[in-house]
């Protein structure tokens, strides 16, 4: 098993153990009768997750090695709470003076996304490796298509549709970034 999928696992414990005690505490006899390796792992385990913000030290200092709480950074990954993406915005100057996105027709605003935002979106969104291979792997060619401007074949949209029903986000993004090129830039 993989360090972020141990570190995940151990974060699910804590939260657990947050929702009833202050902390998720483990006393010095504890710790030390744990093996060297078994120490280790879970010092590097804590530091991971210590690192990305999803806990942080509760009481340390009063004898117990391993004293923290949860963030609420740890509690929306444990209960699966994705923020949404914000595109960067750009001022489009012109016929438009003042309407901010990276398309703009009339009195549309459309802020489409690039692939590589998509792709950035992904890897925040999905946990889930294999999730995020497929989804990579199926929206390349539509991406590719739009970028030459060649009409989107039958069947695309509805190879991903099941992945991106899961992940409320990514199909927000992934639609705002679709309409401009679907409705004729």
């Amino acid at each position: 098993m993989k360090i972020h999928e141990k570190a995940m696992n151990l974060l699910k414990e804590i939260y657990t153990v947050c929702s009833t005690q202050r902390a998720y505490e483990l006393d010095r006899q504890s710790y030390t009768t744990l093996s060297s390796e078994d120490r280790h792992e879970l010092d590097q385990l804590m530091d991971y997750l210590q690192s990305r913000d999803f806990i942080d030290n509760f009481a340390p200092c009063v004898g117990n090695p391993i004293s923290v709480k949860i963030t609420s950074r740890g509690i929306d990954i444990v209960e699966g709470f994705v923020e949404t993406y914000s595109a960067t915005n750009n001022i489009v100057f012109g016929n438009n003076y003042g309407i901010t996105g990276n398309h703009a027709v009339g009195n549309t605003i459309s802020s489409g996304i690039s692939f590589e935002d998509i792709k950035s979106l992904i890897a925040v969104t999905v946990n889930n490796q294999q999730d995020q291979k497929t989804l990579i792997e199926a929206l390349k060619p539509l991406y590719d298509r739009m970028e030459i401007g060649a009409p989107i074949e039958k069947g695309v949209l509805s190879s991903i549709a099941d992945k991106l029903h899961e992940y409320q986000p990514l199909l927000t993004a992934i639609t705002s970034s679709l309409l401009p090129y679907l409705l004729g830039k």
